[in-house]
This record gives C-alpha cells, structure tokens and sequence, in this order.
C-alpha cells in the first residue's frame, strides 16, 4: 500500500508555487523535478546525491545545509535546456563532464553554489545566457578544464559573471567566445593558460576582478572582441613555457582586438605589462604598472595604442563608435 502511495505521489504535477521536499516524501531530486509543475520549489535537505539532472521547465532548486550531487564523467551533473526561469542556489557539484551546462536557455542564475572537479567545464552557458554569481569553481581537470565557459552567445541576452571565485583550472578560469558578458569582481587565482579569455568577437565588461598566478597570461583578449577592461588587478603571470610575447603578461590583447585599459594595476608579470599585437588597438589610461619583467606596454609594429580620455567603467552601449580605427 506504501509503494502504490509513494507511485501516485509521482505522478502527480505539483501546482506553481508549491514547495517539494527532498528526500522526503520525494527521495531522489529528479523523481521531485518529475513531478513538479512550472514555477515549483525544490528544497534538498543535507546529503549527497547520485544523480545526473535534466530541467526543462522553470524551476527552482534550493540547498539546504550541504547538498553534493555527484554527476558522471560523461554527462553535466545538471543541464538546464530549452526553458527559463531557473534557479540554482546552494548547491555542490562534484565531478561530471560540466558541473553545470545551461543550453538555449535564458533566465538562468547559479549561485552560491560549489562547483568542483569538473571534466571539462564548472559552469557552461551554450546559445544561452545566465546570471553567475557569488559561486566557488575550483580544480577543473586537466588537460581542457575551465572554471566558466560562455560560448556563442551573441543573439541571447548578456551574461553576468559576479563575484566568483575560480581556482585551479587546467585551461582558462573564465572563457568567453562569440558572447555579451559582464565579467565582475572575480577572483581568479593559479588557471594553467588565462585567467580571463575573452575571445572571438566577444563583447565585454571586464571590470574589478583580481586575477594571481595564471599560466599563459592574466586577461587574454583577442579576435575582434570589443572589451573595456577597468580596475583590474592583474598579478603574477608565470614565467612562460611557450616562448613570444603572447606569454607571461598582465595583458595580452591579440588578433585585431579593440580595447579600453582604464584603471589597472598590472604588477609582477614575468614578461610584459601589457602586449599588444596583430592589428589591434588599445586606449590607456590611468593603469599602473608595476615591477613587470620586460616592458609596461610592448605594441608590436600592426597595432596601435595611446592615451586616451577617461571612460565610465560600466557596460558600454555597443552600437557607439568607441574606438579609434573603428
């Protein structure tokens, strides 16, 4: 007679707004998504869970006390696909190919969530966009691992990186590609390449974030992105394994990339403050450099840079001509 209640308690939808309890009476999280309807609470109480989510309907998941969900290597430990209106707050992660994939989704936020060794990518956002706040991304896996991904983006709604910390990542702490984001007041710290990628015609704030001991170099900007990087501190890029003056600097701005540097300070690289290379352009102003090995600013013969008038750090409308050259 239990197991007849407990089969019909499945089955039923949960109206908007109500609230399910995990374990009890759902005993996995997804026998609660299940029954769930659009808008529905998911409290998880304390334990560890050996499950790989699916949400596809707006919901929202809420950990209370320590809550680990132990994904697969092969499979995000949660995917968040095709909807919207979903939040995560308060949960740990451990392992699976992502920790977390949001696809063709908007209206996504994951916070104060623990995100751990994950195979390839902590928190992925894929022709989507989400709101990363206040989580903690540590030891992505080698060889490819990253702590935040955003890729191919361009027609969502911007993402919001704030206020993460990201440590150990084999690849890039925070990577962008094809997106419209805010990267803000991160802590990057000991990334095996960038500490900040933002790549391939990316549109971006970059802006009050502390980046320490990265591998190739601190904030990496490049291909025709768009970025206005501001009150930074850009510290402690490693002595480079791969020789060239894309490697071992504060800042790298490469491959046609346009660029404002307002108000940074880039100290203690093991080569260059800041390079600039292969066509692109960078506007200066009111950076300090520190105590880097090589040069504060070393342009390479296609690029361009100056001085230039102060800027508000903020996100910029994208439709003004802000850069010379443009």
């Amino acid at each position: 007679m239990k197991l007849v209640g407990f089969i019909l308690l499945l089955l039923m939808p949960v109206q908007s707004g109500q609230v399910l309890h995990v374990p009890d009476p759902y005993p996995t999280i997804t026998a609660a998504l299940e029954a769930s309807s659009p808008g529905a609470i998911i409290q998880i109480e304390a334990g560890e869970y050996a499950e790989s989510l699916v949400i596809h309907k707006p919901v929202t998941l809420i950990g209370r006390g320590i809550v680990v969900i132990s994904g697969q290597s092969d499979r995000p430990s949660i995917i968040v696909e095709d909807t919207g209106g979903v939040l995560l707050d308060g949960l740990t992660i451990h392992g699976g190919e992502h920790g977390i994939l949001v696809y063709r989704s908007r209206d996504v936020t994951i916070q104060n969530s623990n995100i751990i060794e994950s195979r390839l990518v902590g928190i992925k956002v894929r022709q989507a966009s989400a709101e990363i706040i206040n989580n903690m991304i540590t030891d992505a896996q080698p060889p490819y691992g990253r702590g935040i991904h955003i890729t191919n983006g361009m027609e969502w709604p911007e993402s919001n990186i704030i206020h993460n910390t990201v440590i150990g990542s084999a690849d890039h702490g925070i990577m962008t590609n094809m997106a419209k984001v805010n990267v803000r007041a991160n802590t990057i710290i000991g990334s095996g390449r960038a500490g900040i990628a933002i790549t391939e015609m990316t549109h971006g704030l970059v802006a009050n974030n502390v980046v320490n001991s990265s591998g190739e170099n601190a904030l990496y900007i490049s291909d025709w992105s768009r970025v206005i990087a501001c009150q930074n501190r850009l510290m402690n890029t490693l002595p480079p394994t791969i020789q060239g003056e894309r490697y071992g600097n504060g800042v790298t701005v490469d491959y046609h990339a346009r660029v404002q540097l307002q108000g940074n300070l880039v100290m203690d690289n093991a080569r260059n403050g800041v390079s600039i290379l292969a066509s692109s352009i960078v506007d200066l102003h009111a950076n300090r450099f520190v105590d880097n090995v090589l040069e504060s600013v070393w342009v390479d013969a296609s690029s361009q840079s100056g001085e230039a008038p102060p800027i508000f750090c903020r996100e910029p409308d994208w439709g003004m001509q802000l850069w010379r050259g443009t």
